[in-house]
């Protein structure tokens, strides 16, 4: 297992906010508070001798931890530092068939005709 490079992992998905740092064999993980999965809010492992995550160091270790939270800080700003606002795309039909197939995105509901946008409108006033 190459150890020498610095890896940042960022997972945002159904309430788990988990952001890691991997360099120099070490493996520091946060995750948000009450998030889903129950993870706790600070993991640290050393992948040399406990490839398998077994034994947490968090707390253990605070030189590693500090260091490893700096550089995530540190890389997660610089990241978000360089991000651009989302912008809206239009996208062909074989495209959003394919994307629904996968569950990325839900079936759009049908346009609403002009007699259901007046009989909406007629029920919401009374």
């Amino acid at each position: 297992m190459k150890l020498s490079r610095t890896v940042i992992a960022e997972e945002d998905f159904e309430g788990n906010q988990i952001t890691a740092v991997i360099q120099g064999g070490w493996k520091y993980i946060v995750a948000n508070d009450g998030n889903p999965r129950g993870l706790k809010p600070e993991e640290l492992y050393d992948m040399r001798s406990d490839p398998n995550e077994l034994s947490d160091q968090a707390g253990k270790n605070g030189e590693k931890q500090t260091a490893l939270s700096a550089i995530l800080a540190q890389e997660l700003g610089a990241a978000k530092g360089g991000a651009v606002e989302a912008q809206e795309a239009e996208i062909d039909a074989a495209t959003r068939a394919q994307m629904e197939a996968l569950g990325y995105m839900e079936e759009e509901a049908p346009a609403e005709t002009p007699e259901e946008k007046a009989k909406r409108e007629a029920e919401e006033k009374k």
